[in-house]
């Protein structure tokens, strides 16, 4: 197994924003997940109504939201104080997943049509396409469950790095072609009590991603990872993480603290962001497929 805090390391030196791992996903109205036994399902209904329901998700059309990204004095030791911080403005369209970043420390910008993925002043750094969706993915993990090509395991129980509380489990895997890779997974931390998500555990397997991070063509995921969603806020009836943490999976290095801000629903789209210009470079960077040698 790679070493997690080198590789981390890498990644960080290598752009401003942390982004990881998300698997490549169109929501459909009319399809939806598989379950392995009515008892899944039952639990995913619990987690959907404790962040404010589905319904009213989709509802909502689009969202706009601020990700700040803090990294360990550790991993950016020797490092300028503006490479231990990210800062971007985001906004989606949910059912589509058309939208832009503007990322103002880097004086440049992400968009997508939905199918393609662009850039615009981005001076290297993480593959576009590895940044994209990440931030929006995990704080929309709830409802993202419902996406087609979803399989949701049977519940199970489990216990986060110190943390001496019990959680249900989940894991949720992907049919071929919704994830990045075979090896795509979460495994949802979901709190007794409350039915809102406290965590998930997953691996990076952006392959282009890998290659950059000089993780040996062998390996096909670097991880796990655990994301602790530590504080929420409830928007428009929606109630979505406004702070996690980033850790290695043995919960002893923690790699990042984000936090979301500025949440707003229901902000039409600039549409006329969703037309390619010739400054803007699409992203050809490949999910799937290491293209270093064994």
């Amino acid at each position: 197994m790679p070493n997690l805090k080198q590789a981390a390391r890498a990644m960080i030196a290598s752009t401003l924003l942390w982004y990881i791992f998300i698997p490549e996903i169109t929501i459909s109205q009319t399809r939806g997940p598989t379950y392995a036994s009515p008892k899944a399902e039952k639990i995913i209904e619990k987690v959907l109504a404790a962040h404010g329901g589905l319904s009213k998700w989709r509802a909502a059309k689009t969202m706009r939201f601020t990700g700040i990204e803090l990294y360990s004095v550790e991993l950016t030791e020797g490092m300028s104080e503006w490479d231990r911080w990210g800062w971007s403005e985001q906004t989606f369209e949910l059912a589509t997943r058309r939208g832009y970043h503007d990322l103002p420390i880097e004086k440049a910008s992400l968009g997508s049509d939905g199918k393609r993925i662009w850039s615009r002043g981005l001076q290297g750094g993480n593959p576009p396409g590895a940044r994209y969706e990440s931030i929006f993915y995990f704080i929309n993990l709830p409802w993202l469950t419902q996406d087609p090509g979803v399989h949701i395991a049977d519940p199970g129980v489990g216990k986060l790095p110190n943390d001496s509380q019990e959680y249900i489990t989940i894991k949720l895997t992907f049919a071929p072609g919704v994830g990045n890779t075979k090896d795509d997974y979460h495994l949802l931390y979901i709190d007794k009590e409350t039915f809102r998500l406290k965590a998930t555990q997953y691996v990076v397997t952006y392959a282009a991603l890998l290659d950059m991070m000089g993780i040996p063509p062998e390996m096909t995921s670097m991880g796990p990872l655990v994301r602790i969603f530590d504080d929420y806020v409830t928007v428009a009836g929606l109630t979505v993480p406004s702070r996690y943490r980033t850790y290695g999976g043995d919960g002893e290095q923690l790699f990042g603290i984000h936090l979301i801000s500025n949440i707003q629903f229901g902000i039409p789209l600039d549409e006329s962001r969703m037309k390619l210009d010739r400054a803007d470079v699409i992203d050809t960077s490949n999910p799937s497929q290491r293209m270093v040698s064994k």
